[in-house]
C-alpha cells in the first residue's frame, strides 16, 4: 500500500488518505516516494564510506607493502655489494703434483723479476730452499733477496764481476768485494776439479760447434794430471800455470805462482809421459783458464771458505755473473753450473716407504739466462732435479732453434711477452688451435610511420504527431553534426649482430708480442687433458682485494682441451 501526502494540504478535508482522483487537486498533488529515495540514499552514504575505507586499507597495505619491499631491495644490495667485496676474483695458479720442471719462455727484466720473487717467496715461506742462477744480468734476484732478507730468512749472494767476486750474507743490493772465482773450487778433490773445469771447457765447445774438436778426454787427463801434483788451494791461475809447465812455457823465475816442489813434480811428468804432443782440448783448457786467471784481481785473497755447496742452500743463495766479457762470462756461467751438477749428485736420492717419491718437495732451482747452454746440460740438470724431488725453472729469454725440443717436455710451459713475430707464431702454435666465435655481421633497421584521419557527419530528422497531441503545433526538428580526426605516428629502430665460428688460434701471436710485462700464458698437459690459463705474476697482486688463498676449483661443466 502506497501513502500519498497532499501539497498544499487539504485544509478542512480529510488529508489522509487523500483521493488523487478529486476534482479540483489535479495538479496539488505530487507523488514522492520518500521512503525508497532515503533508503537508497543511506545505502549509497553506506557503500561510499566502506569504499573509502576499503581504500586507505588497500593504500595502508601497498605502503608497507612498498616499505617492505624497499627494505628488501636495499637488504639485497647490501648483501650482493659484501658478496661482491668478499668474491675471490684473484687465485693463485698451482701446476700439478708433480712437476718437477717449468719452463719459461719470452720474458722482460721485470716479468723474470716478478715471476721469480713470486715463486720464490711462497715456496720460502712454506719452508723450502731456493737457489737462483742469475746468468742474465739484469738482477732478477734482487727483489726476491731483499724481500727473503726482510722476511728474516737466511739469504747468501754471490756476484762474479770482471775482476772480483763479490758475497754478501744479507741483502744481495749491498755487494762486497771478497773473494774471486778461485771460490767455486772449495771443497772438490783434484779429480773433481780437473773434471769440473773439463766439463766446461766441452760445454762452451758444444755451443760453438766445430766438426775438427774431438773429445774431451786428453784435456781432462791433462788436468787432472796437473791438480795431482798441486797442492792446496787450488786455483785457476795454478792450474793454468800448471798447464803451462806441461806445454814447457812456464817461466818459474818470472812467475811464483808453483813451489818448487810442485814445478819439479810437474816437470818429471812432462818428461815421463814422452813429451806429448798439446791437443786441441789442451789449447782450449788453456786458454779459458787464462782468461779467468787474467780477470782475477792480483789482490784478492783465495777466501774459498766463505762459499759453500751450491746444493742443498740454506734458506735462499742467488749467485749472479755480471762478467761483461762474452767469453769468460759463458766458461764462468758454465763453471757455475757444473758445480750445481756436481754437488747435486753428492746427494742421496729420497725415497717414501715403497721406494717411489710422491711429492715434491717446497725446494726449487731458478736458472735465468740459458742461452750459453746446451740440452745436454739441460737435460741433465732435468734429471737431477727429478731424482731429488726438486722444482726446476728456466727462464729462456728467446725460443731458439735448438731450444724448441723443450716446448711441452717439462708438462708445464710459460709464454711471457715474446717480441720478435716468428717466436711469437711458434707460442701461439704450442698454445693450440680450436674454434671461437668471431663477429661477422652487424645490422640496424629504422623506420618511420605516420597517419592522419577525418571523418565529418550530418544528421537531419522530425518526429510525426501523434493523437495524443496537438495537430497544430509543429513538429520538433533534430539535426546533428559528428566530427572526426585523428593521427598516429610509429617509430622502430633496432639493432642485431651476428657471430659465427672461426677456427683458429686460441691466442694470436700479436697478443703474445704485446703481453704485458707480468703476463704470462701457462700450458699444462696432464692426464686430465690440456690445460690454458693466462695468469699475472706480479708480486702486488696479494695486495689486491678478492685473493683466494687456494686454487680454483674446475667447474662441472668446465673441460679441458
Amino acid at each position: 500500500m502506497m501513502t500519498w501526502f497532499c501539497w498544499p494540504p487539504a485544509w478542512g478535508r480529510h488529508a489522509y488518505p487523500a483521493d488523487p482522483g478529486e476534482p479540483g487537486y489535479e495538479g496539488l498533488f505530487v507523488a514522492l516516494p520518500a521512503v525508497p529515495l532515503v533508503l537508497m540514499y543511506s545505502i549509497y552514504l553506506i557503500r561510499l564510506e566502506l569504499f573509502r575505507r576499503r581504500r586507505k586499507a588497500n593504500e595502508a597495505s601497498f605502503e608497507s607493502a612498498h616499505e617492505r619491499w624497499v627494505a628488501q631491495v636495499a637488504a639485497h644490495d647490501r648483501a650482493e655489494y659484501q658478496r661482491v667485496l668478499r668474491a675471490r676474483v684473484w687465485f693463485p695458479v698451482s701446476p700439478a703434483n708433480g712437476t718437477a720442471r717449468l719452463d719459461v719462455f719470452g720474458g722482460t727484466q721485470r716479468g723474470w723479476s716478478a715471476m721469480v720473487t713470486t715463486m720464490c717467496a711462497s715456496l720460502l715461506t712454506a719452508g723450502g730452499r731456493a737457489l737462483v742462477l742469475d746468468f742474465s744480468k739484469n738482477h732478477v734476484a734482487n727483489d726476491l733477496g731483499s724481500h727473503a732478507s726482510a722476511r728474516g730468512h737466511s739469504v747468501r749472494a754471490f756476484a762474479f764481476s770482471d775482476n772480483t767476486a763479490r758475497t754478501d750474507n744479507g741483502a744481495p743490493d749491498t755487494w762486497t768485494p771478497r773473494t774471486g772465482e778461485d771460490c767455486l773450487l772449495h771443497g772438490l778433490s783434484g779429480k773433481e776439479v780437473a773434471e769440473l773445469v773439463s766439463a766446461a771447457v766441452h760445454s762452451l765447445r758444444e755451443s760453438v760447434p766445430n766438426p775438427g774438436i774431438g773429445t774431451r778426454s786428453s784435456g781432462l787427463r791433462s788436468v787432472a794430471a796437473v791438480c795431482a801434483h798441486l797442492e792446496f788451494p787450488i786455483t785457476f791461475a795454478r792450474i793454468e800455470a800448471g798447464l803451462g809447465v806441461l806445454r814447457g812455457t812456464y817461466d818459474p823465475h818470472a812467475q811464483d805462482l808453483l813451489s818448487d816442489n810442485e814445478f819439479a813434480h810437474l816437470t818429471t811428468y812432462r818428461h815421463t809421459s814422452g813429451g806429448k804432443r798439446i791437443t786441441t782440448d789442451e789449447l782450449d783448457l788453456q786458454a779459458e783458464l787464462t782468461g779467468l786467471a787474467a780477470g782475477r784481481s792480483s789482490a784478492a785473497e783465495p777466501a774459498a771458505a766463505t762459499f759453500a755447496p751450491l746444493w742443498p742452500p740454506a734458506g735462499l743463495t742467488i749467485v749472479a755473473n755480471e762478467v761483461t766479457d762474452g767469453r769468460r762470462k759463458e766458461f764462468l756461467d758454465l763453471l757455475v753450473f757444473h758445480r750445481l751438477l756436481h754437488d747435486m749428485r753428492l746427494q742421496d736420492t729420497p725415497v717414501s716407504y715403497l721406494g717411489i717419491r710422491a711429492t715434491v718437495d717446497p725446494d726449487v732451482i731458478v736458472v735465468a739466462g740459458v742461452a750459453g747452454l746446451g740440452l745436454s746440460d739441460l737435460d741433465a740438470l732435468s734429471r737431477q732435479a727429478r731424482r731429488l724431488g726438486v722444482r726446476l725453472m728456466l727462464l729462456i729469454e728467446h725460443l731458439r732453434e735448438d731450444l724448441r725440443d723443450f716446448l711441452g717436455g717439462s708438462g708445464v710451459t710459460c709464454f711471457m711477452r715474446l717480441a720478435d713475430p716468428h717466436e711469437a707464431a711458434i707460442a701461439a702454435e704450442f698454445v693450440g688451435v680450436g674454434f671461437k666465435f668471431v663477429l661477422s655481421e652487424l645490422t640496424e633497421q629504422v623506420g618511420t610511420s605516420r597517419g592522419t584521419s577525418a571523418d565529418v557527419s550530418d544528421s537531419r530528422g522530425g518526429s510525426v504527431p501523434t493523437l495524443t497531441k496537438n495537430p497544430y503545433e509543429p513538429s520538433p526538428t533534430v539535426w546533428g553534426r559528428s566530427v572526426s580526426t585523428g593521427s598516429s605516428s610509429a617509430e622502430s629502430n633496432s639493432t642485431g649482430w651476428t657471430a659465427r665460428p672461426v677456427h683458429g688460434y686460441r691466442v694470436e701471436p700479436p697478443v703474445v708480442q704485446n703481453l704485458p710485462p707480468t703476463v704470462f700464458v701457462m700450458v699444462e698437459s696432464g692426464s686430465r687433458g690440456r690445460r690454458v690459463v693466462v695468469a699475472d705474476c706480479d708480486p702486488s697482486t696479494v695486495l689486491r682485494d678478492g685473493v683466494a688463498l687456494s686454487p680454483r676449483r674446475p667447474l662441472p661443466n668446465e673441460r679441458r682441451h
